[in-house]
């Protein structure tokens, strides 16, 4: 049996949708099953976040020792610490992107994303060659298109029910799996 026989084996029993790409280095052999579609890619969106940041730490225009100042707009619903520390605080960036990679901090991320901007972020995407990497939304505009309030004060055990009383909106662009949300589409680059 191939590993790809095996690996859509696995695929079908587990109910779930995905793609697999692989590429085994020295030879050169690939398995590639359903990786012309579009995945969400949920916090794995935090990694060309991080790579367009050491771009641009490496252009100068920030440096990993420079403090940016916690505010309240700056916070985001869970996961992560930053949201429950107090304004004023003054990580660095390489805090930030320590706490934005190692727990997922979504409070780090969007201010990372503020300071060096989508559209780079994209751009630097392009010139990597990893043209179906798309980064459209921050965290913070992600749960605003799911949920009743993205409001990090708010009491999160009361935003779960109301989000269930809600359901979740299926037709948000969250869920479109296009460019025009933060998705990898799985291919040979």
């Amino acid at each position: 049996m191939q590993l790809s026989d095996r690996i859509e084996e696995v695929i079908a029993r587990s109910g779930a949708r995905m793609g697999v790409a692989l590429r085994h280095i020295e030879s050169g052999q690939e398995v590639m099953v359903d990786a012309d579609s579009y995945y969400p890619l949920a916090s794995v969106f935090k990694v060309p976040i991080l790579v367009e940041a050491c771009y641009q730490m490496a252009d100068g225009r920030f440096s990993p020792q420079d403090r940016w100042v916690l505010k309240t707009e700056d916070k985001n619903l869970p996961s992560g610490i930053l949201v429950f520390l107090e304004d004023g605080l003054m990580p660095t960036v390489k805090d930030l992107l320590t706490l934005m990679i190692i727990i997922s901090d979504n409070t780090a991320t969007d201010m990372v994303i503020k300071k060096i901007g989508k559209d780079s972020i994209n751009r630097r995407m392009r010139q990597l060659g990893l043209n179906h990497i798309h980064i459209q939304m921050t965290v913070r505009e992600l749960f605003e298109e799911l949920l009743p309030s993205a409001d990090p004060t708010q009491d999160l055990h009361q935003l779960e029910l109301q989000a269930k009383e809600r359901g979740i909106n299926k037709e948000s662009r969250v869920f479109k799996l296009t460019p025009e949300e933060s998705v990898r589409k799985l291919d040979h680059t």
